[in-house]
């Protein structure tokens, strides 16, 4: 299993199952029934550095493509382990976007054993909170899949929900999880249990709630699951969807500065002789930029 060669490089302390290499043995009754395109694993962002050494000395060097990732202070790094990509998260996302304690996730990690996989993984609290906030990247356009796993999760802890509240206003991520919960809700009207009700009405305020629902979020009834938008709405969804106004100058700010960094050292490393893609290949292959289509 691919799973067990990472677990093997490096090591089940370095790192914590994260999405579907998750939800496989959390969520489901078979692993099997819970389908990948690729394997998702959390690191601290201090840690990550050592671990690109491991992989590459075990033969899987890093895979380079969109030019923002290039940049030294991204938030993900992908390596490619037969054909299946593997992708090392330091941060569910650029951190302008909120304030998520990520020494906090990672000290309240929990250690799992199942299906013959074993290591550590998101707390309760903590997984709900990092999906709502990786839905809402998607501006809500995700896969019908990704709102299932979503509900699998509030219905096997929604007595998580009172702490997801207090620490999603402390994470300023409160649009993202009023978002997953008023679209899921949708999705699955059974879903909507007192405990989610609740959580929903202890979120934003009226006004806002109301704003999300009307004016922002998509509808699940006439948009359909992995829809495309145009980029205007991408970009009004987005923006909406974060919690402070000085986030999204700030996450402006950050794409000028990491897409020119990207760049240079694009730039550098073919200085220096290594192989990366053409600026045709990655271009065709990235018809929408990252930032705006990222997962």
């Amino acid at each position: 299993m691919l799973n067990m060669e990472v677990l093997r490089i490096l090591g089940p302390e370095a790192f914590l199952f994260y999405k579907g290499t998750d939800y496989r043995h959390r969520l489901y009754a078979h692993p099997e029934q819970r389908a990948m395109n690729d394997i998702d694993i959390y690191l601290p962002w201090g840690e990550l550095p050592a671990a690109m050494k491991k992989l590459e000395a075990a033969g899987y060097p890093r895979k380079y493509g969109y030019y923002e990732a290039f940049s030294p202070g991204y938030y993900e790094v992908t390596v490619e382990i037969g054909d299946i990509l593997v992708e090392l998260h330091r941060s569910f996302a650029q951190r302008v976007r909120a304030a998520i304690d990520y020494d906090g996730l990672w000290s309240r990690r929990e250690r799992f054993e199942r299906d013959g996989a074993s290591g550590y993984r998101m707390s309760p609290a903590d997984a709900i909170l990092a999906h709502a906030f990786s839905l809402s990247k998607d501006e809500f356009s995700s896969e019908l899949s990704r709102f299932l796993d979503f509900y699998l999760l509030l219905q096997q802890y929604d007595d998580e929900l009172v702490t997801c509240v207090a620490r999603g206003k402390a994470w300023q991520i409160e649009r993202s999880l009023f978002g997953a919960l008023h679209i899921t809700t949708t999705l699955f009207p059974g879903a909507r249990t007192a405990a989610v009700s609740q959580a929903m009405n202890a979120l934003l305020d009226p006004a806002t709630r109301q704003y999300l629902a009307d004016q922002v979020l998509p509808d699940p009834t006439t948009e359909r699951s992995g829809w495309k938008t145009g980029r205007y709405i991408q970009l009004r969804r987005k923006f909406a969807l974060m919690d402070r106004r000085w986030r999204r100058v700030g996450f402006v700010v950050y794409q000028i500065y990491s897409t020119v960094g990207g760049l240079l050292m694009e730039w550098r490393l073919r200085r220096k002789g290594l192989k990366i893609p053409s600026r045709a290949v990655v271009r065709a292959a990235t018809v929408t930029p990252r930032w705006i289509r990222e997962k």
